[in-house]
């Protein structure tokens, strides 16, 4: 079934529930139920700035020339080491 723009706004216009009623229960009974209020964690996690993926940190004059990793620079770690040129520094 192909619905139009129009229908498929109306057919999610009429499946949204309005709550009106909250409860207080167990967070593990809490399957299937929406909260009430946001709510925000007390502490960051990890608790230090980090990357959703590993690389390497290059000069932009080296891009596609041939580079020597020159150390590993690893998430949480407080000093930045100081890159050379023609040489790469592997960020995990």
């Amino acid at each position: 079934m192909t619905a139009s723009k129009t229908q498929a706004l109306e057919l999610i216009a009429q499946s949204i529930i309005s709550i009106f009623e909250t409860i207080k229960l167990d967070i593990l009974k809490s399957v299937n139920m929406v909260c009430a209020k946001d709510f925000y964690a007390t502490n960051d996690l990890p608790r230090f700035d980090h990357s959703a993926m590993d690389g390497y940190g290059v000069f932009l004059e080296d891009e596609g020339g041939v580079v020597s990793v020159q150390e590993s620079w690893y998430a949480g770690t407080k000093e930045v080491p100081s890159l050379k040129k023609g040489h790469a520094i592997r960020i995990s």
